[in-house]
């Protein structure tokens, strides 16, 4: 486990990247688990959320370099 908390917030991001790249190749249908409803769009549509969260952290704490084209 990475030690540096941006490293930390891209492990993360990866590993959310990673369930919806599993979902994507085996789609899970919405279902119940004890009881609880499970609805699989809401589910992704969190995750995009969460993983649009973590690249502003991200941006916000990690160094940006910039580049510019005089044309």
């Amino acid at each position: 486990m990475a030690t540096d908390p941006v490293q930390q917030l891209k492990d993360i991001r990866t590993g959310y990247l990673n369930a919806l790249a599993a979902d994507a190749l085996n789609p899970i249908p919405s279902h119940n688990i004890d009881g609880i409803q499970i609805d699989a769009t809401a589910w992704r549509r969190e995750l995009l959320d969460r993983i649009a969260q973590l690249n502003v952290l991200i941006c916000a704490f990690e160094p940006q370099e910039l580049h510019s084209v005089i044309i």
